[in-house]
């Protein structure tokens, strides 16, 4: 006889749902040609419809069942923390193809390492509705509050193994940079042990054993999370405006 009871029913569904999340998560990371092994290219958008799931998603996420990509086709989005301790460094400059809309300069930046005192990404689109044209930010937040304040409460703190950011503006405190090699050719960068590919040989690349920067703030086409990734509060709401900084607390 069958065992109808509610748990197991509902660890069935649970289990169900994580295998497909996992075949979805599958599905993306093959979407693309991979520069570095297995980070996505700029291809994947972030898409309105799937508002739906994204508080599932977000479970799955913090649980460490998926990899985290942020990543847009054409449009640029805003990056902030308070704080990255970044270990195994490397980037190099290239042009990416934007969508139809032509290349664009971006900086490839890899850490194998790296803890974050949080994280506020904004992405702002105009929606047409009734053929109007309408503003909304979606707006994704981890970890302790960006309010220019580091007060790294105990389970709020970010952390992920090798990090990817294509970034067209970066600025912060950079500190604790050790073992910084500058100039040295694109297609030979490590980030720790790794390979850092997809750089041409010659051009200008950027190695450090460690990296620490304060106030980051950050203009990019691709924020990826791959490997061990600790995601606490994950939050992922959509609001109508053109939202800012003083928004992410």
């Amino acid at each position: 006889m069958r065992d109808l009871s509610p748990t197991r029913a509902a660890r069935r569904r649970v289990s169900a749902g994580v295998g497909r999340m996992r075949d979805w998560d599958r599905g993306m990371r093959e979407q693309a040609g991979r520069r570095h092994g297995t980070r996505l290219g700029g291809t994947v958008t972030l898409a309105v419809p799937a508002l739906l799931g994204m508080a599932a998603l977000g479970a799955f996420i913090q649980q460490g069942a998926l990899a985290v990509n942020f990543a847009t086709g054409k449009n640029s989005y805003k990056i902030y923390t308070d704080n990255v301790n970044g270990r195994g460094m490397a980037g190099y400059l290239h042009a990416q193809n934007r969508g139809g809309t032509g290349q664009a300069g971006t900086a490839s930046i890899a850490f194998e390492s790296a803890t974050l005192n949080g994280l506020c990404a904004i992405a702002t689109e105009t929606i047409s509705i009734g053929g109007v044209g309408t503003t909304f930010s979606l707006m994704i937040k981890g970890g302790e509050p960006v309010d220019g304040t580091i007060t790294n409460p105990a389970g709020k703190q970010i952390s992920a193994s090798n990090l990817y950011l294509d970034a067209t503006s970066l600025t912060g405190q950079g500190k604790n940079l050790a073992s910084l090699r500058l100039g040295q050719s694109a297609d030979t960068l490590y980030a720790g042990s790794a390979p850092f590919t997809g750089g041409t040989a010659g051009n200008f690349g950027i190695q450090a054993g460690t990296l620490d920067v304060n106030d980051l703030d950050a203009d990019t086409y691709g924020l990826d999370l791959q490997g061990s990734i600790n995601l606490p509060d994950l939050k992922l709401t959509l609001v109508q405006g053109s939202k800012t900084k003083v928004d992410c607390p």
